[in-house]
């Protein structure tokens, strides 16, 4: 399992290259293929390395989530606002995720789950963190 940098430096493992492999993986589920693992966890998440690269390898997919065609392109929709920091694209994006609905916090103050987002992703090189 991905518990521990003893082991990751025994192999020389490229951590950063590592998380940016499992990100593309969670990315190419939710965003593409329109289900994840949804029990990401250190027990179900293992390295293999091959002539020197480090894959991650996916475990236990007992707890997948099945997402629509809408909920797919309304995710790409967000994450692609995130990415250039448009704000009512991104709030917008977030209502039709349906994670705007109803009167909670969330629905009056729309901008602080934005700020969530963006605090979220900081340093990933998007929009205009340079982090």
């Amino acid at each position: 399992p991905i518990r521990g940098i003893t082991e990751h430096t025994l192999h020389r493992v490229d951590r950063t290259s590592l998380v940016k492999r499992v990100t593309h993986s969670y990315a190419a589920q939710l965003l593409e293929n329109g289900f994840f693992n949804a029990d990401p966890h250190p027990g179900n998440l293992f390295c293999q390395i091959q002539g020197g690269v480090c894959r991650p390898v996916l475990l236990d997919f007992g707890m997948v989530v099945t997402v629509d065609n809408a909920g797919r392109l309304a995710m790409c929709r967000l994450m692609q606002a995130i990415a250039v920091m448009d704000i009512a694209g991104a709030i917008q994006a977030l209502r039709d995720v349906g994670l705007l609905d109803g009167i909670d916090q969330e629905s009056q103050r729309p901008e602080r789950q934005v700020q969530f987002f963006y605090f979220m992703l900081r340093g990933t090189g998007g929009g205009r963190d340079k982090a």
